[in-house]
């Protein structure tokens, strides 16, 4: 992860922006860290959610079995901010 790239962190979600300052980013847990470098090499590429496949066994059912995370609720979450119930089920799975 380059530190150039956290010169300019928007407080609100800016589509490819890094969520948080790289000093922040430093004391999260690297999970954190590994799902916010995932992002930002994923929004280079244009895309602007993750699909998950769903279990068929899992205790959620969803229609097509998928369950999508877009980039501005991962935002909020990173931000430990109100969490879209999406981002709950994805955490429980």
């Amino acid at each position: 992860m380059q530190h150039s790239t956290f010169d300019e962190v928007p407080e609100k979600y800016a589509y490819g922006k890094p969520f948080l300052p790289w000093h922040v980013m430093e004391d999260l847990p690297w999970e954190m860290r590994l799902i916010h470098d995932w992002y930002l090499k994923a929004s280079k590429k244009g895309l602007d959610m993750i699909t998950v496949k769903v279990p068929d066994n899992a205790f959620i059912s969803r229609p097509n079995g998928m369950l999508v995370i877009y980039f501005d609720d991962l935002h909020t979450f990173l931000k430990l901010g109100k969490m879209d119930i999406n981002l709950v089920a994805a955490f429980c799975l």
